[in-house]
């Protein structure tokens, strides 16, 4: 399990696949592509939310209302909060965990830099097939069973794990620990 850092390094192999960044009251999982993927998952008033946007213009997601609102609300990069796949509460309850999303790997990312090395880092292995990355939340204390990585956030756990694309959908190879 990661411990709790301003921002951690998720590698695949020798790849800074993404950013993780513990917020007060959210955590943010940033893809290291040149489309600013990103979810978030934030809690106010024991509600979760989460949101996933990146720096294209989705089609009809694109709008144009949404990004005046964020301009009114003085948001930094108001383009941004028009670019969402989707925003929406989610159902978190003690014991469960709740599927976020999956991403097809590998992925065209940013050139690495050297400074990447000195952060804080969750290291993975891929799987000798394309695979997906799949990303989970639960609270904290929940017990992870299946063979992922935990990033430790102040408001509960973000799971990550590597599904070979060979396996059934829905299915993932669980390893117990001996």
């Amino acid at each position: 399990m990661a411990r709790r850092s301003a921002r951690t390094i998720l590698w695949i192999d020798d790849a800074a696949i993404a950013s993780i960044y513990n917020r007060p009251q959210q955590v943010v999982f940033a893809l290291r592509d040149n489309d600013g993927s990103h979810l978030t998952i934030s809690k106010q008033n024991d509600i979760f939310r989460v949101e996933y946007s990146s720096n294209k213009r989705l089609g009809s997601v694109w709008d144009e209302a949404k990004q005046g609102i964020a301009r009114k609300l003085s948001y930094k990069h108001s383009q941004k909060h028009a670019n969402y796949v989707f925003n929406r509460p989610i159902g978190v309850s003690a014991d469960s965990t709740v599927s976020l999303i999956n991403f097809a790997m590998p992925r065209c990312l940013k050139a690495k830099r050297a400074s990447l090395d000195l952060k804080p880092a969750i290291r993975m292995k891929s799987p000798n097939e394309p695979y997906d990355l799949s990303l989970e939340f639960a609270l904290s204390g929940t017990k992870i069973v299946s063979d992922s990585e935990v990033f430790e956030s102040d408001i509960g756990n973000l799971i990550i794990a590597l599904i070979g694309r060979s396996q059934p959908k829905g299915m993932r190879v669980i390893r117990l620990s001996r």
